[in-house]
């Protein structure tokens, strides 16, 4: 059986992606209380506490591959990008749970870590030099030699959750470490125009899900802005796109900050429907006391889908 830990667990996207892939969870670390009566109530190994608190690891045997998820705001678009030198930065943590594991000899043997698109980007006036507040150096200058350090392979890859059945547009950029390479998994979903282009060569590629058939629902705004009554014919903010996946699903919904529906009436989609849209199943067991908790969880998850092909990808390569 193999084994695998899930770092800044969240609300357990990845880890029930992973499980589907047939991975056995031994411990899931995330700091938030709700999140983890969450993965407890989905039957994962919840445990609340630091990921760079060693004593969570000292039950552990082998470990197969450890997921981190490190917290994303350092160095999401959304935020202010403080880089590096953010108190938020989880990847040198993560980096010293991976040598804490090792110097005992129990893995892991291959890392997969997650993070916002922003992770790679330089700053407009970067010079290519500066590694602790501009994001894309810290990225190319710092995480990367670190793996390198550690592992004989090193890869990376954006993936788009919507390529994967997924009705919503979320890209994530996923790091993979371990001792050779995986094949990327590949895109089942694409635009209708591209899979009209497809069937001419025989493809068998899938239209993406939309918003529209995930929910149900058949007037969709998904946008942001402050208007309390969002107009559809205010394009600068707002796009009919019912027929398309979802925009990204924010973990903040503030005001009318989206994703919201228009209908006879103007509302925010609920944290239900907002977990639909990351992939989560019906039944997945959130638990929370406050419709911000529940929001957070939703919109701070990785989505199942995506963490199951990676999973899957170096299931294969193990067993190969």
């Amino acid at each position: 059986m193999r084994t695998t830990i899930d770092l800044f667990a969240g609300a357990g996207g990845a880890s029930i992606g992973l499980r589907s892939a047939g991975f056995h969870h031994e411990l899931c670390v995330e700091k938030d209380k709700d999140a983890v009566s969450t993965l407890v109530a989905a039957g994962l190994p919840g445990v609340h506490g630091d990921v760079r608190h060693f004593i969570h690891y000292d039950n552990l045997k082998h470990i197969d591959l450890m997921w981190a998820s490190p917290p994303c705001q350092a160095f999401s678009m959304a935020g202010e990008r403080k880089g590096a030198l953010d108190d938020r930065n989880g990847w040198p943590w993560t980096l010293d749970v991976i040598d804490h594991l090792q110097s005992r000899g129990i893995g892991p043997e291959y890392v997969i870590c997650e993070n916002v698109p922003g992770m790679t980007y330089h700053k407009s006036d970067c010079d290519r030099t500066d590694m602790f507040s501009c994001a894309g150096c810290y990225w190319e200058g710092w995480i990367q030699p670190q793996f390198k350090k550690r592992f004989k392979w090193l890869g990376a890859v954006m993936l788009n959750a919507a390529d994967f059945g997924v009705a919503q547009h979320r890209k994530r950029v996923f790091l993979v470490a371990g001792p050779r390479p995986i094949p990327w998994p590949q895109k089942t979903h694409c635009s209708q125009d591209k899979v009209n282009q497809q069937r001419m060569f025989g493809a068998a590629m899938r239209p993406w899900v939309s918003i529209g058939t995930a929910l149900g629902i058949n007037t969709t705004i998904i946008g942001g802005g402050r208007n309390p009554t969002p107009d559809p014919n205010d394009k600068r903010t707002y796009r009919d796109i019912t027929d398309e996946p979802s925009t990204t699903v924010a973990a903040v919904q503030i005001g009318n900050a989206g994703p919201f529906i228009v209908d006879e009436d103007s509302r925010k989609l609920t944290w239900r429907e907002c977990a639909k849209l990351q992939g989560f199943p019906d039944d997945h067991p959130f638990e929370g006391d406050t419709q911000v908790s529940l929001y957070r969880q939703v919109g701070n998850a990785v989505c199942p889908v995506v963490s199951e092909v990676l999973g899957r990808c170096v299931m294969k390569t193990m067993d190969s």
